[in-house]
């Protein structure tokens, strides 16, 4: 569907837990949300396989 992954990210469950409660707080940077994001999103697809 897209191009594969450029890196292979994988978080530990208390990694996940910090982004999420970044963005659940919202009180960050824009930048940091962004970022935040991205790791959850690259993260997801390499821990459900």
């Amino acid at each position: 569907m897209g191009r594969p992954p450029k890196y292979k990210v994988t978080l530990t469950t208390e990694e996940q837990m910090f982004l999420e409660g970044l963005l659940r707080k919202g009180k960050s940077s824009a930048r940091v949300l962004r970022c935040a994001r991205t790791l959850l999103l690259a993260g997801r697809d390499t821990n459900a396989r």
